[in-house]
């Protein structure tokens, strides 16, 4: 595999060096991930590590890279996760709390609403999206009623 150079750096460094983003700036980029994630995706691949740091930036635009936890999932389907994945601020309920079936795309949608939080204000929402981090569940309630609207979430999330 072959990518461009990224004089840029990681986007967690942009964000680091601002403070945070100013909304179109945050919604210009968060765009260009979610193009990124939209084509793993179609493809039928879970990244399963998406955070700023697997963001690279050049002039170009912002490229996701490290797929070193990425897996195959066919159709959206219901997946035996292989353990804890990825950051602890970034990783989905699901994945931290070890549930026996999942599916993976789902997970990296909440790991996308992570890296738009932290853009927009500087830090991230939860330590470790656990029953335990006093600020998740509040933000998990809000984001699963929010989102079960759009994409027609199931039951099984549900802690």
């Amino acid at each position: 595999m072959v990518t461009p150079y990224c004089d840029g750096g990681e986007l967690f460094d942009q964000v680091k060096g601002a403070g945070k983003f100013e909304e179109e700036q945050a919604k210009r980029v968060f765009g260009e991930i979610l193009q990124g994630v939209e084509y793993i995706h179609s493809m039928d691949v879970a990244h399963r590590d998406l955070s700023l740091e697997n963001v690279l930036v050049n002039q170009g635009g912002n490229i996701v890279m490290d797929f070193g936890m990425a897996m195959r999932v066919p159709n959206d389907e219901e997946t035996i996760p292989l353990g804890r994945c990825g950051k602890p601020n970034y990783m989905a309920p699901e994945i931290a709390m070890n549930r026996d079936t999942l599916i993976a795309t789902f997970s990296d949608i909440w790991s996308l609403g992570i890296v738009l939080f932290i853009m927009l204000s500087g830090i991230p929402p939860v330590e470790m999206a656990i029953p335990t981090d006093p600020r998740f569940a509040p933000l998990f309630f809000f984001i699963f009623r929010f989102l079960s609207h759009i994409f027609h979430f199931h039951s099984f999330i549900l802690l």
